[in-house]
């Protein structure tokens, strides 16, 4: 598993469009990230940053720690809160400070 103190924009950049899956227990819920923001330099080791993914319309998955996982990058949790809707998808955020 990924330790998410360790993860930099820089990770996501090369993983635009690309697929992550959430492990739910009724089910998988396949999320694509559309968007790296870079934030301030803060506290974290190569800048703040926030990423915003695609997700289906349904289910809506709720503000919380949940588990991602990419063919790349490995698995690693995150907290995602749902922003709005684009079109027929959810869009998800999550910062990283």
């Amino acid at each position: 598993m990924v330790d998410v103190a360790d993860l930099r924009a820089d990770h996501f950049v090369p993983l635009k469009h690309g697929r992550f899956r959430i492990t739910l227990e009724d089910g998988d819920v396949e999320i694509t990230l559309a968007a790296i923001k870079s934030g301030n330099p803060g506290m974290r080791k190569g800048g703040a940053f926030s990423l915003l993914w695609q997700g289906p319309a349904e289910p809506i998955l709720g503000q919380g720690v949940y588990p991602l996982a990419h063919e790349t990058l490995g698995q690693f949790e995150v907290f995602i809160v749902p922003i709005g809707r684009a079109d027929q998808h959810a869009i998800y955020q999550a910062v990283f400070n």
